[in-house]
């Protein structure tokens, strides 16, 4: 009990973090290059687990365990050889979908994807009963130590990129939309530009960090009425700020006249919630700390799809439905909520998550510009 398996957040990441290649990119387009560099990942992998290294003063020997592959979206699709990924998605509704969820077989004709508010989608009873891989062809990842029969669980979904970078973007940008139009002004921009004010003002006040210069249209790419709005930042932090701003706004005043904002201001208040529950938590978590973690994301999922329904209702374009919420709902539900009401230990989705392997990235990529001629 009292070794604790935390989080690797804390410290640079050029200290917790580790190289293994780096290539041109007119090298990985070339033919097998990228399948050679993934099988030597899995090789080091193995090795670590079956051999580990010894110390060369003390002679002691140390073993790794890969617990999962982790990355974006993309980088799943590829070195997974999936057939099934958000590629897939159903934007005809003549035509056919053969998924979108390497882990079951969502956005198949007879298995919706965007049922968020349930507890009981179907989907979750298709989880590993169809191969997602190519031609039936497994990656090299497939060698790595999972649970038997589920060889598509060990690519792990990033939650990172799930919500800061993916549906949490709409999400703000949908709320920022909504929320300018109950601003005071004479037409958009002047309701905007006092919107900006207000959110500048509350970091101030706040001592918040806005990451943000300007707080403008531009910034959620909603240049009309009829285009659905979307944050255009490249930075998790962004979010972060913008769903805490939008929950003090929301939650410290009468929306009764605005059904639809008072329910954003719950979900970005069930959301920070959650988030928040997540970091102050180790890695690996007992029942009760997952089922706390998941009834809020959960909750999160539900105002979220009410908002998008009701939008549609009105004739409204905003809280548009990505493929990420399917994966925020895997999260919640399949990898915290069911295991712990089986009573079960889980693993906090942050151990999966990619911002510090992201910024020691950038970092050699910023020497390489700064050095270019």
């Amino acid at each position: 009990p009292w070794v604790k398996h935390r989080l690797n957040f804390l410290g640079h990441s050029q200290t917790t973090r580790f190289l293994f290649c780096a290539l041109p990119k007119r090298v990985f387009m070339e033919e097998n290059v990228w399948d050679k560099v993934m099988t030597e990942a899995v090789n080091d992998a193995l090795m670590m687990l079956s051999n580990g290294v010894v110390h060369r003063q003390t002679g002691q020997r140390y073993w790794a365990a890969t617990l999962g592959v982790v990355g974006d979206w993309v980088f799943l699709h590829k070195a997974g050889n999936l057939s099934r990924s958000f590629n897939n998605v159903q934007t005809n509704p003549t035509h056919s979908s053969g998924g979108i969820c390497h882990l079951c077989r969502a956005g198949q004709h007879d298995t919706p994807w965007e049922v968020l508010h349930s507890r009981h989608p179907v989907w979750l009873s298709t989880l590993h009963v169809q191969s997602p891989f190519k031609n039936g062809q497994e990656p090299p990842f497939c060698q790595l130590p999972h649970v038997t029969g589920c060889p598509a669980a060990v690519l792990c979904f990033d939650i990172f990129h799930t919500f800061h970078l993916g549906i949490g973007k709409t999400f703000v940008g949908s709320a920022l939309a909504d929320l300018s139009d109950a601003m005071p002004g004479n037409n958009v921009e002047q309701r905007f530009g006092n919107l900006e004010v207000d959110f500048f003002s509350w970091c101030k006040l706040a001592k918040k960090s806005p990451l943000l210069t300007r707080l403008t249209k531009d910034t959620i790419q909603w240049g009309s009425r009829s285009e659905f709005p979307q944050g255009n930042w490249f930075k998790g932090g962004v979010t972060t700020v913008l769903c805490e701003y939008l929950e003090f706004k929301l939650c410290n005043g009468d929306w009764t006249a605005y059904p639809m904002l008072e329910s954003a201001g719950q979900a970005a208040t069930a959301m920070n919630a959650c988030m928040r529950a997540m970091y102050e938590s180790h890695l690996f978590l007992p029942p009760e700390t997952s089922l706390h973690i998941s009834e809020l994301g959960l909750r999160f999922l539900r105002r979220l799809a009410w908002l998008a329904k009701e939008a549609s209702v009105q004739g409204r374009a905003l809280y548009l439905l990505t493929p990420k919420c399917h994966v925020l709902h895997h999260i919640m539900l399949e990898d915290l909520n069911q295991r712990a009401l089986r009573s079960q230990t889980s693993i906090n989705p942050l151990g999966y998550s990619t911002q510090l392997c992201e910024d020691f990235v950038g970092r050699p990529l910023s020497l390489i510009h700064i050095s270019e001629p």
